[in-house]
C-alpha cells in the first residue's frame, strides 16, 4: 500500500538534503549543490538529448573550469550568422528559377493560354495483357509475382 506524504514531509525532506549537498565542498571550496545545479543548467540549455551521455565530461569540466574551457571540449554556444544563411538559398533559388520556365500571367481580358501536352516518353507495355505471349515463349514468373511486377 502507498503512504501518503505531506507537502511539508516532502519540503522538510528537501531541505535536509539540500542541506547535506551544501555541506559537501571540494577542496577549492565550491559546494555539491552549486555544482549540481550548474551541470543540469549545461546539460538542458546545450545537450537536452545527450543529458545522460554529457553528465560526466559536463561535470568534470566545469570542476577544472580554471584549467580547461568548456568550449574547447563541447559545443555550448549557438552562434548563427542567418544573414549568410539567407544569401546563400537567394543564389540557390535564382538558380533554380533559371531551370523552370515561368508561365505567362495573362494581362486583364486576355484569356489564359493552355499549357502545351507533352508527349509520352516511351511505352510501358501491360505484363498483366501480355503474360499468356510470355508464358507460350516459356517465360513466365506466376501470376501473383507477374501482378507484383
Amino acid at each position: 500500500m502507498a503512504t501518503v506524504v505531506s507537502q511539508k514531509e516532502l519540503n522538510d525532506k528537501f531541505t535536509g538534503l539540500k542541506t547535506i549537498l551544501k555541506n559537501v565542498k571540494s577542496s577549492k571550496g565550491s559546494d555539491m549543490y552549486t555544482h549540481l545545479q550548474e551541470v543540469i543548467k549545461q546539460l538542458i540549455l546545450h545537450y537536452p538529448d545527450q543529458a545522460l551521455d554529457k553528465l560526466e565530461e559536463v561535470s568534470y569540466l566545469i570542476k577544472h573550469a580554471d584549467t580547461l574551457a568548456m568550449d574547447r571540449f563541447l559545443k555550448v554556444s549557438d552562434m548563427r550568422n542567418y544573414k549568410d544563411v539567407c544569401q546563400a538559398m537567394e543564389e540557390y533559388i535564382k538558380a533554380m528559377k533559371a531551370c523552370f520556365p515561368q508561365r505567362k500571367v495573362p494581362a486583364e481580358g486576355e484569356e489564359e493560354e493552355a499549357p502545351e501536352e507533352v508527349p509520352p516518353v516511351g511505352n510501358v507495355p501491360d505484363l498483366l495483357a501480355e503474360a499468356n505471349i510470355y508464358q507460350w515463349a516459356g517465360v513466365g514468373f506466376g501470376q501473383q509475382e507477374l501482378y507484383r511486377l
